[in-house]
Formats: C-alpha cells, structure tokens, sequence
C-alpha cells in the first residue's frame, strides 16, 4: 500500500478537517497502532509525542499533488495553525480502493477521529502517553 494513502484516508474520515500538524501526527499514529495490520511509517519520541518525518514529507507531497488542502488560520492566541482538509482528488484515490481490505477499516478510523479529532491537544496527547509511555521519552510536556 502506499503509504500516503494513510493520511489521506485520516483527513477525510468523517468529513472533518484536522487542526494541525501535530493532531495529524497523532491520529495517523493511534490509526497505525490501533487499526492497520502493518506499520506504514516509523515514529520516533519527539518533543510532543510520536513523530514520522516521513509522514511529514508526505503530508506536504498530498498538499503539493492537491489530494489535500492546507490552509493556515490563525488560532485565539495568534498563532498561525494549519488545517488540513481533503480535495475532490484525494477523495477519487480512496475511492480506487472500495472493496479492499484497507477500504475496510475506514469506518474504524471514522470511529477514531470520531473520539479523538475535537479532543484538547493535551488530552490527545496524555492518552498517547499513558497508551505508549515510550513516546514521552522526549516530550517537552509535562503531562505524563
């Protein structure tokens, strides 16, 4: 499988944008454990939880290929934040693969951005934490 169609499939579930990098980091890392049989990208402890520099890369290659949208708003304390939609190209890749096993589990991950999409960061993140204490080896939070 290609292993962008894993991000993809997280940011169209349930037809809800996702807020940020880091969320996005996280719901593909809790979709990979929680949901695939395989691991598509490798995920090292980084400064907030589980981070893929190979998810990054191909985030940034959906974006480039317009299967995603990127836009930039700003959040309540001024910052500017990315907020990653799907596009009607992205949508017609994933539905190339109605009736495989991986089209299977979009109504799991449908589940699980479900539960964890509008959840605090730091909530998001403690859950990560207490589920995989590995990845808080480097956290710059103290949340653990």
């Amino acid at each position: 499988m290609d292993s962008r169609l894993l991000p993809l499939a997280v940011i169209r579930a349930n037809d809800e944008a996702v807020e940020g990098i880091t969320r996005l980091q996280k719901l593909v890392f809790k979709t990979q454990k929680n949901i695939l049989d395989e691991d598509e990208y490798e995920f090292e402890p980084h400064d907030y939880g589980p981070f893929s520099k190979e998810l990054y890369n191909d985030v940034d290659s959906l974006g480039e290929d317009d299967y995603i949208r990127c836009e930039i708003k700003e959040t309540p304390s001024g910052n500017p934040k990315k907020v990653y939609s799907i596009t009607d190209e992205g949508e017609q890749i994933l539905d190339r693969f109605s009736d495989t096993d991986f089209e299977r589990k979009f109504d799991d991950i449908d589940e699980l951005k479900e539960k964890d999409n509008d959840k605090p960061i730091l909530e998001l993140l403690s859950d990560i934490y207490a589920e995989y204490p590995e990845m808080a080896k480097n956290s710059k939070l103290d949340i653990v």
